[in-house]
C-alpha cells in the first residue's frame, strides 16, 4: 500500500536498519513527511513514522528503535527492554493511556474490539482497567513465547511471561500458575 507522495529521507534509510543517530528514535516526531491523521495510524508501522500526526507527545513511552515489531525477544532481556518498551507492553503497564490522539482514539471508539485498536486506545477502549490482560503490540507473540514453555514455573523468563501476557498464561485468569512461577523465582524487582 503506498502512502501518497511521502518522500524518504538518507536519515530515514538509516531508521530502516535500526540506526539510532543522536537519540533521535526516541523523540515524538514524524520521521516522514506526507503524514495524516487517519486510520493508519492504527498500523504500527506507519505510527512509528508518523507517531507525532498520529498523536503521540514528547514524554510519551515508546519505541527507539524501528525493528521492535520484529524482535519481540527483546521484551525478556533486561538489557534490551528499553528500546522496545511500547511494543512489549511497558508503557501500557507504567502510565496506561491512549498512544494516539485521546479525540480520534474516541472517534474510533466502536472499533474497541479490534486488537490495533486496544493496543493504540487502550484508555478509550477500557484496557487500562482489566487487570488479567496481554499488554504486548499483539496477541500472537504471547501464544509462540507460550508455546516455548515461557509460561511454566521453571522457565527462567516466566515472570516476565506472565507480566507481558497474563491472559494467554492463564486464559481463566487464574493466579496459581503465576503465584508458582513467582514461588519458584522469587518476587519481580519492582513488585
Amino acid at each position: 500500500r503506498t502512502r501518497g507522495n511521502m518522500s524518504f529521507t538518507p536519515l530515514v534509510l538509516l531508521l530502516f536498519i535500526g540506526v539510532d543517530i543522536n537519540g533521535e528514535l526516541g523523540k515524538c516526531r514524524d520521521l516522514i513527511s506526507g503524514c495524516m491523521k487517519s486510520s493508519d495510524c492504527f498500523e504500527s508501522g506507519y505510527y512509528y513514522y508518523c507517531n507525532r500526526t498520529c498523536g503521540c507527545t514528547d514524554g510519551h513511552c515508546k519505541d527507539r528503535i524501528d525493528t521492535c515489531k520484529e524482535t519481540l525477544s527483546y521484551c525478556f532481556n533486561e538489557e534490551d527492554q528499553g528500546y522496545c518498551e511500547q511494543s512489549c507492553g511497558y508503557c501500557l503497564l507504567k502510565n496506561c493511556k491512549d498512544l494516539l490522539d485521546p479525540n480520534f482514539c474516541n472517534v474510533y471508539k466502536h472499533h474497541c474490539d479490534e486488537e490495533n485498536v486496544r493496543y493504540f486506545c487502550p484508555k478509550t477502549c477500557g484496557v487500562c482497567d482489566k487487570i488479567c490482560q496481554n499488554v504486548m503490540i499483539y496477541d500472537t507473540p504471547c501464544y509462540l513465547f507460550k508455546a516455548w514453555g515461557y509460561c511454566e514455573n521453571c522457565h527462567p523468563y516466566c515472570r516476565t511471561m506472565w507480566k507481558l501476557c497474563h491472559k494467554t498464561c492463564s486464559p481463566d485468569c487464574s493466579e496459581s500458575g503465576k503465584t508458582a512461577c513467582y514461588r519458584g523465582y522469587g518476587p519481580m524487582p519492582d513488585e
